[in-house]
């Protein structure tokens, strides 16, 4: 029988007998099949709403359901014998009340619009603080599930190792991007902004532990640090020769250094004569992230230009995207961490076939990568 794997924002409905499997969180996945013609389908998404301007796709849940139903009427179903399941909606993104607000908001969408469509719900297996893993077979309706430990880090990174060894990746194919963007040129870099947020934190373990003194400055926007980020300093100094530090209001940034933005904070980098200096200030979260990677990389943009560079690491949502895209337009290098290595592939994964990234690479070559940027032009 066919396999597939679902990532973050992904759906597939399947006329031949298939498992689709996937691992939800705070997200929730809806399996809906078809008694009469033994088929089904089933979706992953991570948001109940399109969030401000947006584009609608299968990772927000009103346009994933209304997906889903349309793709089974387009098979031959009919409403009546359609039956759903919903899974998911846990509270596991690290802040319970954080994860719980959005993992129930999921649950609710999907009882919406199932009931608007007049669909059963045969099954509700939602909410709670554990992660799980599902498993549908198309031609039979019946879903196997596994609940996952505390860490969901750890049970999506045996099911992204074993759907690279075994299982097909569903794979959505995007229209090309339509934007226009300057070629990325080798030359100094006078900013190195950073930004990720679930899953991220060891991907910037993996990144600074390669990193030498005479490294750009780093300015980096990341939450989901597991002990809270002043024991991650700690703990990750020991790991690195650069200087790691709490960023604070007017910090001039310097060779050898990387400045972390305080969570609940954000930071904009801005040119002060011959220098550049990183301006942190409380704010309410843009995109659900406190400090923004949107913010950070478009300060970076306006402040260095074709001499800065972003660094988008593992993350959920789409926080770090319109910042990877204004720094791209002024020709400025934009580095992915390779999905195949992130702990939350989905961001990576939409930069990458949004055209945002000049460079897509595993956290540990990060370093190297932006010195042979800079090296081609010295040489």
């Amino acid at each position: 029988m066919k396999t597939l794997f679902l990532f973050p924002g992904q759906m597939a409905f399947c006329r031949e007998p298939t498992v689709v499997s996937t691992m939800l969180g705070s997200c929730v996945g809806v399996a809906l099949y078809d008694r009469r013609l033994k088929m089904g389908g089933l979706n992953h998404y991570l948001l109940p709403e399109v969030i401000g301007n947006e584009k609608p796709s299968p990772r927000y849940g009103s346009f994933a359901l209304s997906a889903l139903i349309d793709a089974a009427l387009a098979a031959g179903s009919q409403k009546r014998d359609l039956v759903a399941r919903v899974f998911g909606g846990a509270a596991v993104l690290g802040d319970v009340s954080i994860g719980q607000k959005i993992g129930e908001k999921n649950v609710e969408i999907a009882l919406e619009v199932l009931a608007r469509a007049g669909i059963q719900v045969a099954e509700q297996n939602v909410r709670g603080e554990r992660g799980r893993k599902i498993a549908f077979n198309t031609s039979t309706g019946e879903v196997s599930h596994s609940f996952a430990g505390e860490r969901i880090e750890n049970l999506e990174r045996d099911l992204l190792e074993s759907a690279k060894s075994g299982a097909r990746p569903a794979v959505e194919k995007s229209a090309a991007s339509s934007l226009t963007f300057k070629r990325a040129e080798p030359g100094p870099l006078f900013v190195i902004a950073v930004a990720g947020n679930t899953g991220a934190a060891k991907s910037v373990v993996k990144m600074l532990s390669s990193m030498t003194k005479d490294c750009p400055p780093l300015v980096i926007a990341v939450t989901g640090f597991l002990n809270g980020l002043a024991q991650f300093l700690n703990e990750t100094s020991k790991q690195t020769s650069i200087d790691l530090k709490l960023a604070g209001f007017g910090a001039t940034l310097a060779r050898g250094t990387a400045l972390f933005i305080p969570e609940g904070a954000h930071g904009e980098v801005r040119r002060n004569g011959g220098q550049f200096v990183l301006d942190v200030s409380a704010g309410a979260p843009i995109l659900g992230q406190a400090p923004s990677g949107n913010k950070l990389f478009s300060s970076v943009a306006t402040a260095a230009g074709s001499n800065g560079a972003g660094v988008l690491l593992s993350s959920l949502g789409s926080d770090g995207l319109k910042g990877l895209e204004r720094l791209r337009s002024v020709g400025a290098l934009t580095l992915v961490e390779d999905p195949k290595e992130a702990s939350y592939p989905f961001v990576p994964q939409l930069a990458i076939s949004e055209g945002l990234a000049s460079v897509v690479v595993k956290a540990s070559d990060i370093f190297h990568t932006l010195q042979a940027h800079q090296n081609r032009r010295v040489a």
